[in-house]
């Protein structure tokens, strides 16, 4: 009888009552009575603090320093029998058996009023199975000790026993206990998940750590039942955080908004950036939550974008998102063109984040300084100029089949830009030094030239590229760096993930011994983010990758996308993932990616969505000047700098325009949030927090990958010799000819029969205030075809036939193409109407 008392018994007698209920075998039992007083015994073996709700009168309060000792909260549970121990395993086993029977007879129990007690009952032990998994690789199994415990008779609330705390971990292993836990955990989200969808993926969490840390290859049946439901794409709504993540772009955005902007509480903003300096700079997108445009950050943002649309195009697509991503790219390198206004200038930062800092105000109403800040030939920066290059190649593949003529010209810039980045090597933030204090290149610029040089050959198949990574692997770094971080400072083990890839695709095999580092220090990074390697990521408690207090959750969006890319990798080659402490299958590595997805979208201690608009608890106030202030579109008052402080930053209440998507910078290192405005450290959102994770939604999203992800998914080029690309001819500004200007650059270049042909365009404008006629224009050392005017008899130049005259302050543009420098232009002569 004693036996048959302990818990297990009665957890495995409650799902026997509950199945002969229905059945009423004549009536020589009230099975409904015996199933109430059946669950009414587990509140009698409760451990902890005890609700104002417990039915069982006489029992109080009970092992309330439990785990103390051991700096852990282990209070709560079940004492498993007539003792006062909590033994871990058969509290476990009690859990399961509890669930599986709500699993399958939960509508009798609601019959018999009994579902919400037995709920009740299944969640007194998951709540203490929760403390009791502190870490991914931790699990408490036992709370005192049986010798001690037996020596003494008294009752809970009176133990003088020992209270020691007894756990597993990697070095002390327990597959049985760790097995049978995830097995509850796992059970126990079915039943919660549609009465308390957080609570029951936060369960389906720890049973997956559990399960993948603790009991490695063993089998755990309601584990399954857990996940196969949900598939890849159940526990959380993927295609709806993708929809939401894409959208947070629209609200970064600079510039004129165009007719389809969908965030429609933002105005145009930014509309005078560059004029200072003499150039076009509108547009692009604001990093953060403040109103500058830092150009090392945006590039990243646009080349993780492009990498996610080349790997998940399809899925994208299938999501109806692909147009979308494909336009977010767009915003952005159509400014980091106007940011290359020549070869070997580009410009890096406009505004200056000391005194935008200073001011809260909306983008619509800036009045900070607008200054823009460039490096060139005397002024280096080859972090900033690579990583532009690199994103420029990477959304040249994105545009290859939609806009070809786009695609290259994205291209032409890339490659100036790599050679620039090469050429005049230097950091960024030594030449922008107003960047140091917000964007400092602390990697330095050597990751950035193997990170450009990696996206040339992937958009060009110019071996000139992939023999740059062979020769220089050692020399930058590429083979030396074990990361355990990727983003937009330290990009080495995106590097690194590229070259594996040429390696696995069969590339690159003259370069075998140097590219198999690559990828040994690539399948490092994967390793330490899983807790395989000798140098591993840290973790939460809660298992969430955590490198540093200000906003971490780029870390884990960027490690994400890489654990992502690279299990696909590794199923099409037919590999798994061999770390020092063991081997890891290409669904354990996608597993881990998708369990840091699911804790930012809410399977975390907090049950806190970091998705602003994801989910129902969600920060509110996040750190971001234009979604804290009413839309300039509602109250259009001007809202002054140190005003904003005072109305809007100040405020407790929440933003009044929703930040849908963004990714904020999220928990500290012990799973802990405050949703506070003035907590910029975790309340602010980045553009490149939100880039790396349009790849991982997809993918979850759409389930499996269908595909080979080895084989080129963009329009395959044909791979071609090494040749280094020719150097691009500066571009060229003729000083006025008396009263008109003279403007020529070069817009767009190609290779064809072995030679580059530029394409160029001249404008001229009438800086006079009067309207010019009869304009003789000379052109010499012209090699190619000319459009847009008209030759004379005389062998010089004049308007096209359509055209009379210019009108003051107008301007005509006409275009011409050959192999060579720019030609020489020159007005001869006119008249003054």
């Amino acid at each position: 009888m004693e036996v048959f008392m302990r818990l297990y018994a009665m957890a495995t007698c409650l799902f026997l009552l509950i199945g002969i209920v229905p059945l009423a075998l004549a009536g020589a039992h009230n099975y409904g009575q015996a199933l109430t007083k059946s669950i009414l015994f587990f509140e009698a073996q409760r451990s902890g603090y005890l609700p104002g709700n417990q039915r069982v009168k006489w029992r109080g309060h009970s092992g309330l320093m439990d785990g103390k000792a051991n700096g852990v909260d282990l209070v709560g549970g079940y004492y498993d029998a007539g003792d006062n121990v909590k033994f871990g395993l058969p509290m476990a086993f009690t859990v399961t058996m509890m669930s599986w029977s709500i699993i399958e007879y939960g509508k009798q129990l609601a019959q018999s009023g009994e579902l919400g007690h037995a709920m009740d009952a299944v969640k007194w032990g998951t709540d203490y199975l929760i403390k009791a998994h502190p870490q991914p690789h931790v699990l408490y199994g036992e709370v005192g000790d049986g010798n001690t415990d037996h020596y003494c008779w008294q009752r809970p609330e009176d133990m003088t026993t020992s209270r020691k705390a007894y756990r597993i971990d990697q070095n002390n292993p327990g597959s049985d206990l760790a097995g049978e836990t995830a097995a509850a955990m796992a059970a126990a989200s079915i039943v919660f998940r549609r009465y308390n969808p957080a609570y029951s993926r936060l369960l389906l969490t720890h049973a997956t750590q559990v399960f993948m840390r603790l009991y490695a290859m063993a089998t755990c049946l309601f584990l399954l039942i857990g996940i196969v439901p949900l598939a890849l794409a159940g526990a959380h709504n993927y295609g709806q955080a993708l929809t939401k993540s894409i959208l947070f772009f629209e609200a970064q955005r600079s510039g004129y908004l165009p007719g389809n902007q969908r965030v429609k509480w933002r105005g145009h903003s930014g509309l005078m950036d560059g004029k200072a300096n003499g150039v076009d700079l509108v547009g692009g997108y604001y990093d953060a939550g403040d109103n500058v445009k830092f150009g090392l950050p945006m590039a990243f943002t646009v080349t993780m974008m492009s990498w996610s649309i080349i790997e998940y195009g399809k899925q994208l697509a299938q999501s109806g998102e692909l147009g979308h991503a494909m336009d977010a790219v767009k915003w952005g390198t159509d400014y980091l063109i106007k940011a290359h206004p020549q070869p070997h200038v580009l410009y890096g930062e406009v505004g200056d984040g000391n005194t935008d800092h200073y001011c809260w105000q909306r983008p619509e109403d800036m009045t900070t300084s607008r200054k823009a800040y460039r490096i060139d030939q005397n002024n280096p920066g080859s972090d900033l100029a690579g990583e532009t290059a690199a994103a420029m190649a990477a959304a040249s593949i994105v545009f290859r089949r939609y806009n070809p003529a786009y695609s290259r010209l994205l291209l032409t810039h890339a490659t100036q830009l790599f050679d620039f980045a090469d050429k005049y090597r230097g950091k960024y933030d030594s030449s922008i030094t107003v960047a140091q204090k917000y964007y400092r290149s602390v990697s330095g610029y050597a990751d950035e030239l193997l990170w450009g040089a990696a996206w040339m050959y992937k958009a060009t198949n110019n071996k000139f590229y992939l023999d740059y990574l062979g020769r220089n692997g050692d020399a930058l770094g590429g083979t030396g760096w074990s990361m355990t971080e990727f983003g937009w400072d330290v990009k080495y083990a995106g590097v690194q993930t590229l070259v594996a890839k040429f390696l696995m695709s069969g590339k690159g095999r003259r370069h075998g011994a140097v590219f198999g580092k690559y990828q040994q220090k690539a399948e490092s990074f994967m390793c330490s983010c899983l807790g395989k390697n000798t140098r591993n990521a840290q973790k939460t408690p809660a298992g969430l990758i955590y490198r540093q207090r200000w906003n971490n959750l780029q870390f884990v969006t960027s490690a994400s996308f890489l654990l992502t890319v690279y299990a696909d990798y590794l199923t099409s080659a037919r590999r798994n993932l061999r770390c020092s402490s063991g081997t890891v299958t290409p669904p354990q590595l996608l597993a881990f990616a998708k369990s840091q997805v699911d804790y930012i979208l809410g399977d975390n201690p907090r049950a806190t969505s970091y998705m602003v608009g994801y989910g129902n608890n969600y920060p509110r106030q996040v750190h971001h000047r234009a979604s804290s202030i009413v839309s300039i579109k509602v109250n259009p008052s001007f809202v002054s700098c140190r005003g904003g402080y005072a109305t809007w930053f100040s405020r407790k209440a929440s933003d009044p325009n929703l930040l849908t998507g963004a990714i904020v910078g999220g928990p500290d290192a012990y799973d802990n949030f405050a949703d506070q405005r003035n907590n910029y450290q975790q309340t602010e959102p980045a553009t490149y927090n939100n880039a790396p994770l349009l790849g991982v939604l997809a993918r979850l999203n759409a389930g499996h990958a269908g595909y080979n992800q080895l084989l080129q998914v963009e329009v395959p080029l044909r791979e071609t010799d090494a040749v280094q690309p020719e150097q691009t001819p500066e571009a060229k500004v003729t000083p006025s000819a008396g009263l008109i200007a003279i403007e020529q650059k070069t817009t767009s270049s190609w290779t064809a029969n072995g030679k580059t042909h530029y394409r160029y365009s001249v404008t001229l404008t009438n800086k006079s205030n009067k309207t010019i006629k009869n304009v003789n224009i000379s052109v010499t050392k012209l090699y190619g075809p000319l459009w847009g005017l008209t030759k004379t008899s005389s062998g010089s130049y004049g308007f096209p036939t359509w055209v009379n005259s210019l009108a003051a302050g107008k301007s005509i543009e006409f275009v011409y193409i050959h192999t060579n420098s720019p030609a020489e232009v020159s007005v001869s002569s006119y008249t003054l109407a």
